[in-house]
């Protein structure tokens, strides 16, 4: 990885912009609670495919009408903590155990054409790479689901020594091009994740 001091709050920001057409097109009502310049050190064209990633899900999931929310605060312990919810379909609870299982599909998955099934794992593998930690939860407004990330500040967690997860990420690459060759990652994904974690 390229680990960069960059600002988390405008690459969020960013990232939310880039579905504009999405939320406009489906009405869904947007709330933020990003404070300014909030810089963490890291790769940052990793982080910003974990957010694309939990975004188009929950853009993908979400009906029209409903509510997708960002969030972003310092945490204690030096932590930094987003925030990512949405009032869609939800996972169900036997779900939620094995969501971020490389090939794993939720039974609730209205769609008629479901992706590769890792798109969760790789964003978990991503999450990992920088010390992090991701969890799901059923959303606290009532429908839909939450994901919660927290990272470490500073850049004690991007030794080289400690940067165990890329494994798993050329594991998980690796298991899909040999299993469903016609289902890989986009061309621009996977040039950006073999470019970085080398």
């Amino acid at each position: 990885p390229e680990a960069v001091k960059f600002n988390l709050s405008e690459q969020l920001c960013e990232s939310l912009l880039n579905f504009e057409t999405e939320w406009e097109k489906k009405n869904i009502d947007i709330s933020t609670s990003i404070p300014e310049d909030i810089y963490v050190t890291a790769d940052s064209e990793l982080l910003s495919i974990v957010w694309n990633n939990l975004l188009s899900n929950a853009f993908k999931f979400t009906p029209e009408e409903g509510k997708i929310s960002i969030e972003l605060q310092e945490k204690a312990g030096n932590q930094v903590e987003i925030v990512i919810s949405d009032t869609g379909i939800g996972i169900k609870d036997e779900d939620k155990k094995e969501i971020f299982n490389r090939f794993y599909q939720a039974s609730n998955n209205p769609n008629s054409s479901p992706g590769t099934g890792i798109g969760l794992h790789l964003t978990q593998a991503l999450v990992a790479l920088h010390h992090g930690t991701i969890t799901v939860a059923d959303n606290e407004e009532g429908t839909g689901c939450r994901f919660t990330m927290n990272f470490p500040l500073g850049n004690a967690h991007l030794l080289p020594e400690e940067q165990h997860a890329t494994s798993v990420i050329e594991e998980s690459k690796q298991s899909v091009a040999e299993t469903v060759p016609h289902l890989l990652l986009d061309n621009a994904t996977n040039e950006c994740i073999n470019e970085r974690i080398r």
